[in-house]
């Protein structure tokens, strides 16, 4: 089985909401990139079997030039990926 990375958008409230699973971490890095341009926000990647956080990106602090770094804790991020499994 290939692994498979769930793309998330951060909501103003501070909870995940998933957008979709892709097959390859270059993949959903340029999906990030994309998403990014098309509805600016924050945006993560996670790596399920690694249990962590492996991409980021935020468009505020790409604006303010300063360092991002991602809030959501990882088990909100398996609770929205469970119901989506359901």
């Amino acid at each position: 089985m290939k692994p498979t990375y769930d793309i998330f958008r951060r909501l103003p409230d501070g909870g995940p909401i998933w957008i979709e699973a892709v097959q390859s971490l270059q993949f959903a890095k340029d999906r990030l990139t994309s998403l990014l341009e098309a509805q600016p926000g924050e945006y993560f990647v996670y790596d399920l079997f690694q249990s962590k956080i492996v991409e980021y990106l935020d468009s505020r602090s790409l604006r303010e030039d300063e360092s991002a770094s991602p809030t959501a804790a990882p088990s909100e991020i398996k609770s929205v990926i469970s119901k989506r499994l359901g």
